[in-house]
């Protein structure tokens, strides 16, 4: 009850929730912030807020324009992946194979 009610006080406050909407999915977002957190932020001032804000911004930004992910095909980076599949330039297969 008491997590509704927190999430019911942000709501409140304007923000809106947009990661992990399943239990599953915290395992990627946990992995996203520790990347930040462990090879961008080090390289960036962050002795303030507005200058922390900053830094992740720029690690945000660094992520998804220049980092190669190894489980995105040719090792893109997230936007270079996005462009190439809405340009139909790759094409994606979901497997179900040993799943009921």
């Amino acid at each position: 009850m008491k997590a509704l009610l927190d999430w019911q006080g942000i709501s409140r406050q304007g923000l809106t929730h947009s990661m992990a909407h399943y239990a599953w999915q915290n395992a990627y977002c946990e992995r996203v912030q520790r990347t930040i957190k462990e090879y961008y932020l080090p390289y960036y001032t962050t002795d303030t807020y507005p200058s922390l804000c900053k830094g992740v911004r720029r690690a945000v930004q660094a992520y998804n324009q220049s980092k190669p992910h190894r489980g995105l095909p040719a090792r893109l980076s997230p936007d270079q992946f996005i462009t190439k599949y809405t340009q139909g330039a790759i094409l994606i297969i979901v497997s179900t194979f040993g799943r009921q």
